[in-house]
């Protein structure tokens, strides 16, 4: 299980923890609600159906099915 909280807007609470299970499934909470160390930061530019995504290991860009927009500030937490 993948563990991030993020700062911005786009989603559906400024500040919330999502969690990425095996499966893709995802279950997004209000807030931050996390146990462990940092692992990573991230910026993510969503803007329709392209993702920017900024972070320690350089930048990319990834394709989506659906469009929104998104400025997001996450930490990837273990």
């Amino acid at each position: 299980m993948k563990t991030y909280v993020e700062l911005g807007v786009g989603n559906r609470w400024l500040l919330s923890t999502e969690r990425e299970f095996s499966d893709s499934s995802e279950v997004r909470v209000p807030g931050v609600d996390v146990k462990g160390k940092c692992r990573g930061v991230y910026l993510r530019i969503w803007l329709g159906k392209r993702v920017v995504i900024v972070e320690k290991r350089g930048v990319s860009i990834k394709s989506k099915d659906r469009s929104a927009v998104k400025f997001v500030i996450g930490v990837e937490v273990a």
